[in-house]
């Protein structure tokens, strides 16, 4: 299911890596080093098994972020936030959704990873803070 933002809204962009990945709201092009490679009826539960704390989430000309936090909502999008390896904005939170055979991240970035943290509340369906993160 899309999320709330409208597709058309965004400006998508093909993932360099990989082939079924489109990327939104950011230019450079990246590697979802986590993502199926072939979207099936689980590619969603299936990405979030391989989104552990620490494990790396994107790659590309600027370096290399790593998964913080990783939960899929309930409206079966699914919420990453990491570690930005740009020292401008050091958090970020990506929501992900399949449609039309593509696996969709639209992303953003942030100054805090409290911030990144509340956007991923919203995202995955809980109005409340992310435990931890005031």
């Amino acid at each position: 299911m899309q999320p709330d933002v409208v597709r058309e809204e965004i400006e998508w962009r093909r993932a360099a890596a990989p082939w079924c990945a489109l990327q939104g709201n950011w230019r450079t092009p990246t590697c979802f080093v986590q993502c199926p490679e072939v979207v099936c009826e689980n590619a969603l539960d299936e990405y979030l098994s391989r989104l552990v704390p620490g494990a790396v989430f994107t790659s590309n000309v600027y370096g290399e972020s790593a998964v913080i936090a990783a939960a899929l909502g309930v409206h079966g999008v699914l919420s990453v936030v990491n570690g930005d390896p740009t020292p401008l904005h050091p958090a970020g939170q990506c929501s992900i959704w399949i449609e039309d055979g593509a696996v969709l991240h639209a992303g953003g970035v942030y100054f805090l990873v409290a911030d990144a943290m509340r956007v991923h509340s919203w995202a995955i369906g809980s109005h409340d803070v992310y435990p931890g993160y005031p």
